[in-house]
């Protein structure tokens, strides 16, 4: 079984073993575990942001004196302490992944966000928005654009006649198509005229 803190290493190792040996595989590991998610997810921390091998070992109260951080063999021997603290039987064997064809395919798999709104992968349906205030759905009054990762677009509501700013984002990943959407409304400015919200007067000050 190989253990590595985080996949990066795993991926130069098997970059390593193609390059001098030919193979796609890895041929010693028949099982793996990402020691650095199975740590984050015994610990109850955010896994939507990896954590560093120090910040672990602080939080575990392990400490790096005397350790040379980024160091193979001194960042192997916290990652073991690390594992010492975490390790619970049941959990354990449930994120060790074995090493088939499934695995590699899942670890190599790039996740890339699609640019291209007419991508055989994306569902129309999926470009619908309903109204936040009626529920109707909004009709799209203008083309789909492509910024910052994500598609957008204005609509507007016949119902109630409120517009907005329509965000979509489409990642492919190894599961499947991951879907982020986003609903603004958008303020028109005589609107914010007549709510009177346009600045105060600013009072003329005194000469000294």
């Amino acid at each position: 079984m190989l253990l590595t803190w985080s996949t990066t290493d795993l991926l130069v190792l098997m970059e390593n073993c193609r390059f001098f040996y030919g193979e796609q595989t890895i041929p010693f590991m028949h099982s793996y575990l990402d020691l650095q998610a199975y740590a984050q997810r015994r610990m109850g921390a955010d896994m939507s942001q990896q954590m560093g091998l120090s910040r672990a070992c602080e939080a575990l109260g392990i400490s790096e004196e005397g350790s040379d951080l980024h160091r193979a063999l001194d960042d192997s021997l916290l990652t073991a302490q690390i594992l010492m603290k975490v390790f619970e039987p049941a959990s354990f064997e449930a994120a060790v992944s074995p090493a088939n064809q499934e695995f590699y395919d899942r670890i190599t798999f790039k996740t890339t966000i699609i640019s291209d709104i007419d991508s055989p992968l994306i569902q129309r349906s999926e470009l619908r928005f309903a109204c936040e205030n009626c529920g109707r759905n909004l009709k799209r009054t203008s083309e789909w654009k492509f910024r910052n990762r994500a598609f957008f677009a204005e609509f507007h509501c016949a119902g109630c006649g409120k517009d907005y700013t329509g965000r979509i984002q489409f990642k492919q990943k190894y599961e499947g198509i991951e879907i982020k959407k986003r609903l603004a409304e958008r303020v028109k400015p005589e609107a914010e005229e007549a709510s009177g919200q346009a600045d105060p007067p600013k009072e003329a000050k005194e000469e000294p």
